[in-house]
């Protein structure tokens, strides 16, 4: 396995730090015997069923990173990146494009990004995401992820009619660091139609769940942001409001919440400080498009 992650690290382009130590953590697994069965009974599981119950491993790997004295958000990354090796045996044996398994797996590394920005720590604390890329049902492709779902309600409107029951594929956005282009999304879309095929239909629904597509954005972004070209490419069909501003993390790297204590080093920054400081509170949409 460590001649595998030594690749699978070097590949992905981690930061030579953080290949480190996690490698470091591998090793201190390794030498002891209770966490070493921890992790290979974690292992074992998904090499058995895809569909296995991630919530064990990562439990598992959690009470392994215990017993070295490392923390579990280390663990929880690192597990998966060890399980990323049965996952490339299955995109070889369904003959997928391998670049698909590349860009999927890079997931990891902007978790991990995240985790350190956010936290101080080198791993991930949001472990309980990944089982879509592991059990085959999610897909980086382009610039975005996919995955398909049904709709979940009831849409008719320009020629459209969608059920609850009709499958459409779920975009996902990673904080890639690659800007948002529309050009950058429309190559997405189209690899996205031509990975999952004839199971969606023509013209294809796309469906994005997200606070970027919080419908009050149209107040307060700049025009010429990605951010608000890619919100006015959908057809909101539902919102909400996000009270305990829960999604500041994703936009600020921290988990302060007050505006005065936000960093406002971008233009997006910016203009949600502004918001924020004038009494504003975040949210999120829901939005519809078809290609």
């Amino acid at each position: 396995m460590k001649p595998y992650l030594i690749d699978f690290f070097h590949t992905q382009a981690y930061q030579a730090s953080d290949a480190a130590c996690f490698l470091a953590a591998y090793d201190g697994i390794m030498a002891r015997d209770d966490a070493r069965v921890l992790w290979e009974e974690a292992i074992s599981l998904y090499d058995a069923d895809v569909n296995c119950d991630y919530g064990d491993i990562i439990a598992k790997a959690d009470k392994a990173a215990l017993l070295c004295g490392f923390h579990e958000y280390t663990a929880e990354l690192l597990i998966f990146a060890c399980l990323s090796r049965k996952l490339r045996e299955h995109y070889l044996e369904r003959g997928y494009d391998l670049a698909i398994f590349e860009r999927s797996m890079a997931d990891l590394r902007y978790k991990v990004e995240e985790c350190k920005a956010v936290y101080g720590i080198v791993g991930s604390f949001v472990a309980g995401w990944f089982p879509g890329f592991f059990n085959l049902t999610r897909f980086g492709l382009g610039r975005l992820q996919f995955e398909i779902i049904p709709l979940g309600c009831d849409y008719s409107k320009n020629g459209h009619t969608l059920t609850a029951d009709t499958p459409v594929l779920n975009i996902h956005i990673p904080r890639s660091g690659e800007p948002l282009t529309e050009e950058a999304c429309e190559d997405a879309y189209a690899r996205a139609k031509a990975f999952f095929g004839d199971r969606l239909g023509d013209p294809c629904p796309f469906v994005c769940n997200s606070w970027l597509l919080f419908p009050r954005h149209e107040d307060f972004l700049p025009k010429h942001t990605n951010t608000y070209r890619f919100f006015k490419s959908f057809d909101i069909i539902n919102q909400g409001m996000d009270k305990s501003r829960g999604n500041l993390w994703r936009l600020f790297d921290t988990m302060e919440k007050h505006p005065d204590r936000l960093p406002a080093d971008t233009t997006l920054r910016r203009a949600y400080v502004s918001y924020l400081q004038a009494g504003g509170q975040m949210g999120y949409g829901r939005g519809l498009l078809f290609r």
